[in-house]
């Protein structure tokens, strides 16, 4: 099983000071560890209050499952994860509601913080309709901190990030070089780059 680096305790409290700080409503969090984005992310949110009201807003609602299934099998044994939007995900003794913002764009949301998972799909400009329910779901969540977590962020120019320009507060990537170190070479090696474009982003952006 998975544990916490230093790097990845390090990105957690700055995700916990992102929640506490008033003027960032909208984190993007990036990196190349899929898995460790989401349980990361996850687990800040669930200690960045005690008895925070966190939601996970999904888009396919099977497929998610998947990729949280897969998720959760690198940090908990024997956990299998069954949620749908009448049944919550049930992680950590803590009850997570889910629903899917696509079919709930216009409805108002009010959580202590809201993660987007995956976002990729909508913000790789391939379909403009829902991307359009997407900014309409944002719009219409009210939650203290919306965290919006992408996969197969690596290709510099797949996800068209100006399409967040006036929703993204702070973009926040996870550092999981040291910890994953020959996947990270091998990404490295498949782009033919000595570093990660969104490397190059300042922590505080």
């Amino acid at each position: 099983m998975r544990k916490l680096t230093k790097e990845d305790q390090t990105f957690s409290n700055c995700l916990i000071d992102a929640y506490n700080n008033e003027d960032i409503k909208t984190v993007l969090v990036m990196g190349f560890e899929d898995d460790d984005k989401f349980m990361i992310s996850l687990m800040s949110a669930l200690e960045a209050e005690k008895n925070a009201r966190v939601k996970l807003r999904v888009n396919l609602l099977e497929h998610t499952k998947e990729l949280v299934q897969r998720a959760v099998d690198q940090y908990l044994k024997n956990t299998k994860v069954a949620f749908n939007t009448k049944n919550p995900l049930n992680i950590f003794g803590r009850k997570i509601p889910v629903d899917q913002w696509g079919r709930n764009s216009s409805f108002p949301v009010y959580n202590d913080i809201s993660i987007y998972y995956p976002v990729q799909t909508v913000i790789d400009g391939g379909n403009s309709n829902d991307f359009k329910k997407f900014s309409e779901a944002l719009s219409n969540d009210h939650s203290k901190l919306r965290i919006l977590v992408t996969t197969n962020d690596v290709t510099k120019g797949y996800l068209k990030l100006d399409l967040l320009s006036n929703v993204v507060d702070k973009i926040m990537v996870l550092d999981s070089s040291e910890k994953f170190p020959e996947q990270y070479n091998i990404i490295l090696n498949n782009l033919n780059e000595d570093r990660i474009y969104y490397e190059n982003f300042e922590l505080d952006n």
